[in-house]
């Protein structure tokens, strides 16, 4: 019940009928149910906003009890806030065109409340073809590299790089949404989707938003409960104004069609009801002739009753089986498992044609004994 509870909650519009209060003081169930899902200040403001439709005693308790980490969020937002401005006004001092996805994009056009959603880091796009001056600018400006993958070695394998801002907030910068080779999606096609908003500010529109946030969720191998209320509150803001049939055609177009199909059955298992109105009933009948495999969906079944075991390579290897063909799904094994020779050289240094065999040899065996565990 208290499950039932804290998701309705999160709703954009609440519809709270009395037998949804479970018996009890539930505060502490609710906080640690949120802070679990990395969704403590969407619950709080709503909790906030909605406290009329709750009894007294639990709203009240709620609201003052855990106060406290509310404004710890709300600092951290603003911590996050200044570095995220200094970072693009870095680049877009040096002429390179960067834009915000997810963190405060999404708290502006999506939540309308900039406290209601805290990142642990800022997600910047740029150009693929600017990533390795915006390295030199930020390494010459006090940021330091996360880890220790080069840059060329990410560039051939994954999507981002981590920097460490001097503030402590973690910076990565992005040229594309997922790994490269799971959809038909690049750097050139994210930009041509980008225009600017009234303010001048550029931004992606509101059908790459969209599918920024389903890339992101099979990304997170369909685990993480904060994007799929990200995407519901998305279909929710633009159910007005969004083009279903040009979402849908980019969707298709992208090899994203399984996912989409895949996330709107997580919504309709989580929110049965919801499901049938605000924009998701709308998407779904687009991608009314895509099958899932039942092995699949009850494997990413989200309900809370579930309690299945995670392993996070066994979920990325069922998540590309989400993908859009079988031909991809091969392909991006066998490019995981092989990675091209820049991101050999890069791990183990540059070396003759026969030394070559051998450290793809040597990769290939810590990958295997990655994914097993040995």
């Amino acid at each position: 019940m208290k499950e039932r509870l804290f998701l309705c909650l999160l709703l954009p519009e609440v519809d709270l009928s009395q037998d949804n209060f479970p018996h009890g003081r539930i505060s502490e169930d609710l906080k640690e149910l949120s802070l679990q899902h990395g969704l403590f200040p969407l619950l709080y403001t709503q909790i906030k906003r909605k406290r009329e439709l709750l009894p007294p005693g639990l709203s009240s308790e709620f609201l003052s009890k855990y106060n406290h980490l509310f404004l710890k969020s709300v600092t951290l937002s603003a911590i996050n806030e200044s570095a995220e401005k200094y970072t693009l006004s870095l680049l877009q001092q040096n002429s390179i065109d960067a834009i915000v996805i997810k963190g405060s994009i999404l708290t502006e056009n999506i939540y309308k409340d900039p406290n209601c959603r805290v990142s642990s880091d800022i997600d910047i796009l740029v150009r693929r073809e600017d990533v390795f001056s915006v390295e030199s600018l930020l390494l010459d400006n006090g940021y330091k590299q996360e880890d220790n993958l080069s840059l060329r070695y990410c560039l051939s394998r994954i999507h981002h790089v981590s920097y460490v801002h001097a503030t402590g907030v973690n910076v990565e910068i992005h040229w594309n949404f997922g790994i490269p080779y799971f959809f038909d999606i690049t750097s050139k096609t994210i930009w041509s989707e980008v225009a600017k908003d009234r303010c001048g500010h550029l931004r992606l529109t509101d059908e790459m938003l969209l599918v920024m946030l389903f890339v992101h969720h099979h990304s997170h191998s369909f685990r993480e409960l904060r994007t799929l209320v990200d995407i519901l509150w998305a279909l929710h803001r633009f159910k007005e104004t969004m083009d279903y049939d040009s979402l849908a055609d980019r969707i298709t177009r992208f090899g994203l069609a399984r996912v989409v199909k895949l996330a709107i059955f997580q919504i309709s298992r989580l929110w049965p009801v919801y499901y049938h109105y605000s924009g998701i009933k709308e998407l779904a009948d687009k991608f009314g002739d895509i099958k899932l495999h039942p092995l699949v969906s009850r494997y990413f079944d989200m309900r809370f009753d579930k309690r299945a075991k995670k392993s996070i390579y066994r979920d990325k290897f069922m998540a590309r089986l989400l993908l859009k063909n079988k031909l991809r799904f091969f392909i991006s094994l066998i490019r995981t498992v092989i990675p091209p020779r820049i991101a050999i050289e890069e791990i183990y240094g540059e070396s003759g044609m026969l030394a070559l065999p051998v450290k793809y040899i040597r990769f290939i065996m810590w990958r295997l004994k990655e994914w097993s565990g040995l």
